[in-house]
């Protein structure tokens, strides 16, 4: 497939568009109660606070995390102290060797402050992107109601 492709024009992947996102949008104490809700019960090492005790006193940790969300997107900078990630060495496939380094690969465990704000960040981008129909029209990743089958189709 390569060889009889070899001379083949690149596809063009860049749409032009007049679209600019020139800032994000300030979130509410709903938008993060419902990040809540859907966010899963795991944690990393470094959280201060375990997440089954954030959901659970939601009502209390809701407006602090909305604070810490608003105050990300009007300085455009990603907290500092919520930059760090414990990184685990998993073994590929069981049957190699474990003495051998490139036989495994990193799985970094981010905290659960940072993955909210990840995901609040996504969620406002990703919208931006299907509200003005920025996404190729075959891409099916990050993209609600798509999935291979549908690309396929």
């Amino acid at each position: 497939m390569r060889d009889s492709t070899a001379g083949a024009e690149h596809p063009s992947v860049i749409c032009p568009t007049d679209c600019r996102m020139t800032a994000f949008t300030l979130v509410t104490t709903l938008n993060i109660s419902r990040l809540l809700g859907r966010c899963p019960n795991k944690q990393c090492l470094v959280d201060p606070v375990p997440t089954w005790l954030v959901k659970s006193l939601s009502n209390t940790f809701t407006p602090i995390l909305t604070k810490l969300v608003n105050a990300s997107l009007v300085s455009s900078q990603f907290p500092t102290a919520h930059k760090h990630a414990l990184v685990t060495p998993i073994l590929k496939k069981p049957s190699l060797d474990p003495a051998q380094f490139s036989h495994y690969r990193p799985t970094s465990n981010l905290s659960f402050v940072s993955k909210l704000l990840k995901r609040s960040f996504a969620s406002q981008i990703s919208s931006y992107f299907g509200t003005n129909d920025l996404f190729p029209s075959l891409q099916s990743v990050y993209r609600p109601r798509h999935s291979t089958e549908t690309a396929l189709l």
